[in-house]
C-alpha cells in the first residue's frame, strides 16, 4: 500500500511538471507572437511614412511587411565580391577579368541592412568598370583595376586600393592604404591627419570628397565621421607617403578648377548587385563662415588671390566673397 502510494504520489507530480512545462511553452510562444506582431506594426509604419514621403529604401509598399532576415543568404554573400580571373600559368588558369560591367551595392545593402555583421566587400580584376559600393562596409579591398570608375561610401574600417592604374576613385573611409596605384586621382575624405597612406605609388592627383547621392547623409554618422564630414573635410590635403620619391613628389593637389567640381548620382538598382547611375557634375556650395557666403576656389590649389585658402594643417580658411554658383549642372552622364 506505501509503495502504491509512492507511485502514485510520483505520476502525480510527473503530470504537473509536464503541465507546467506546456503552459511555459505556450506561454513563450504567446510572447514570440506578441513580439513579431509589435515589429509587423512597426514596419507598416515604417512603409507607410516612406510611402508618404513618396519612397520606399526597399521597393515597393505592400500590405504585408517584410522582415529582414538575420543573416544574408547564400546569393547576397556571393554579391559582396565583384571579380574577374587571374591569370595562374602554373595552373593553366587564363585571365578573364571583368570589363565594361557596372558593380553596384546602393544604399541599404551592406552594413545598414546588417549592422550587428562585420562586412566587407572586395573588387578584382576589373578594367573599364564602374563600381559602386554606396552604403557603409566593415573594409573594402580593390586590386587590379585599371580604367575604372570607383565610388566608395563612408566605411567605418579601411579601404585597401592595390595595383590599380588610370582610375578615378571617390573614398570616404577610416583609413585608406595605397600600394602600387598609379596615374589615378584619388578624391576622399578621413576623419584623421594622415589617414591616406601611399606605398610605392606614383602619378596620383589628390582632392576632396565630392560626391552626392540619396541616402548618404546618415551614412557619415553610421561610419563614425559625423554629421558635417563631407562638408568640413579638414584633412583631405594631408598625405603619409611611406615611399617618398627622391627626384619629386608621388603625389599632387587637385587645382581648384578641378576640386570644386562635384558629382550627383542618381542610383537605379536592379538586382543585388546591378543597376545603373547617373553622374551629375554641378558646381559645389562650399561651407561658409556666415549665411550667404560661399569660399571662392578661384586661387589655384587654394595659396593666394581667392577667398579660400589652404591652412598648414589642410584645413581651409575661408574668407568673404562671392557667392559661386551651387546646383550648376555641368555635364550628365549615364553609365
Amino acid at each position: 500500500a506505501e509503495l502504491a502510494a509512492v507511485e502514485a504520489a510520483v505520476e502525480a507530480a510527473e503530470r504537473l511538471a509536464a503541465e507546467a512545462a506546456v503552459a511555459e511553452a505556450e506561454r513563450l510562444e504567446a510572447e514570440a507572437t506578441a513580439r513579431e506582431g509589435v515589429e509587423d506594426a512597426q514596419l507598416a509604419v515604417e512603409r507607410a511614412a516612406a510611402a508618404a514621403d513618396g519612397r520606399s529604401a526597399s521597393g515597393p509598399v505592400s500590405a504585408t511587411p517584410t522582415r529582414i532576415a538575420a543573416e544574408p543568404s547564400e546569393e547576397e554573400v556571393a554579391s559582396f565580391r565583384f571579380a574577374g580571373v587571374r591569370a595562374r600559368p602554373r595552373k593553366g588558369i587564363v585571365a578573364a577579368w571583368k570589363s565594361d560591367e557596372t558593380y553596384l551595392k546602393p544604399p541599404g545593402s551592406c552594413g545598414t541592412r546588417w549592422p550587428h555583421l562585420s562586412l566587407s566587400v572586395s573588387v578584382e580584376c576589373c578594367e573599364r568598370c564602374h563600381i559602386y559600393i554606396l552604403d557603409t562596409c566593415a573594409q573594402v579591398q580593390v586590386d587590379d583595376c585599371v580604367d575604372c570608375t570607383i565610388v566608395i561610401a563612408p566605411c567605418s574600417g579601411p579601404v585597401y586600393l592595390r595595383d590599380c592604374t588610370r582610375c578615378v576613385v571617390h573614398v570616404a573611409a577610416r583609413q585608406i592604404r595605397l600600394r602600387d596605384v598609379t596615374d589615378s586621382t584619388i578624391r576622399h575624405c578621413v576623419p584623421q591627419c594622415e589617414a591616406l597612406i601611399l606605398e610605392t605609388s606614383t602619378a596620383l592627383r589628390i582632392g576632396r570628397w565630392a560626391v552626392d547621392f540619396e541616402g548618404l547623409e546618415p551614412l557619415w554618422e553610421t561610419a563614425g565621421f559625423g554629421p558635417a564630414a563631407a562638408a568640413t573635410n579638414p584633412h583631405w590635403a594631408q598625405v603619409y607617403d611611406f615611399s617618398p620619391s627622391e627626384i619629386g613628389r608621388n603625389w599632387e593637389l587637385l587645382p581648384n578648377s578641378e576640386n570644386k567640381l562635384g558629382e550627383q548620382l542618381t542610383v537605379t538598382p536592379a538586382g543585388l548587385c546591378g543597376g545603373s547611375v547617373t553622374h551629375e557634375q554641378q558646381l559645389l556650395a562650399w561651407p561658409c563662415l556666415e549665411e550667404g557666403r560661399t569660399a571662392s576656389l578661384d586661387d589655384e590649389h587654394g595659396d593666394g588671390g581667392g577667398g579660400e585658402k589652404l591652412n598648414r594643417d589642410g584645413s581651409w580658411r575661408l574668407q568673404p566673397t562671392s557667392t559661386v554658383a551651387a546646383g550648376s549642372v555641368v555635364e550628365k552622364e549615364e553609365v
